[in-house]
């Protein structure tokens, strides 16, 4: 599944394993990031700004039931978005930079988990098994802080890095830098290249969202200046920089975010 919140289309969409692509029914709103939870088969989004905000919407995984579940901070805009059993989860920044969560049954007790500074933040991801989340600070590198908020703390680089992915039984943390994908250790040792994506044709220079599939030993990739999907191996041999339907103006992501529920061909482990 993925966000597209390019002008034109503005949709959160499907695609099978065989890359072959299947539209969800909803539109509208320019949605940025999304999460799938498999436990409840539920999907949740964000939106664009709705009177001076972003929404966070929830809905089943054929798209029915779609509504509102909570509403960010005036003038802030949404930029990841992460899901355990009990809460949602997200970081926003432009009116406050912010780690924030809500009930997830009904958006209720909004709550601010950390306040960094004055540094926007991007993506967020949960561990669940050692109970920490992982987000990305503009300048300040990967960040590691508690469930509740506690024990912030930089854990690794200082640089602008785009989006993360957590393999807790590697204590693996995949990243992005541009066009290229890196891995390091959770204890910020270990940064390693995996696949270097710019260059060639197409030239994926602008990866904006990633998702690993642990068990068919597959990095799965959206570029967002070439609108198109990318695969390799986590090694990142046999890479395809086109892989996924390439029909243009319904199917290709411009750029947002990726989740693999159960049900497609991935699920995250430890759910």
């Amino acid at each position: 599944m993925w966000a597209s919140p390019s002008t034109l289309w503005d949709k959160v969409f499907k695609i099978d394993a065989d890359g072959a692509s299947n539209p969800w029914n909803w539109s509208g709103g320019a949605p940025l990031g999304v999460c799938a939870d498999e436990e409840t088969e539920q999907i949740f989004w964000t939106s664009d700004q709705t009177a001076g905000a972003q929404r966070i919407y929830v809905s089943n995984y054929d798209g029915t039931g779609t509504t509102i579940l909570a509403t960010g901070t005036a003038n802030s805009d949404i930029r990841g978005i992460d899901c355990d059993s009990n809460f949602v989860y997200w970081v926003q920044q432009g009116g406050t930079h912010a780690v924030r969560r809500c009930d997830k049954a009904d958006g209720a007790n909004i709550t601010t988990l950390v306040d960094p500074g004055t540094a926007p933040l991007r993506d967020i991801k949960v561990d669940l098994v050692n109970s920490h989340l992982y987000y990305i600070q503009v300048s300040g590198g990967i960040r590691r802080c508690d469930l509740d908020g506690s024990n912030d703390g930089n854990i690794f680089g200082s640089g602008t890095y785009g989006v993360i992915y957590l393999d807790p039984d590697s204590s693996h943390i995949y990243y992005t830098l541009g066009g290229v994908i890196r891995r390091v250790n959770y204890s910020g040792t270990g940064d390693t290249l995996i696949y270097d994506a710019s260059g060639g044709s197409p030239d994926n220079t602008a990866i904006s969202s990633i998702q690993v599939d642990l068990f068919g030993e597959k990095i799965y990739w959206m570029d967002a200046l070439d609108q198109n999907h990318g695969r390799c191996d986590l090694d990142g041999g046999n890479p395809d920089k086109t892989w996924g339907t390439a029909s243009p103006g319904n199917t290709i992501p411009q750029r947002g975010d990726i989740a693999y529920p159960q049900g497609t061909f991935y699920a995250k482990p430890n759910r």
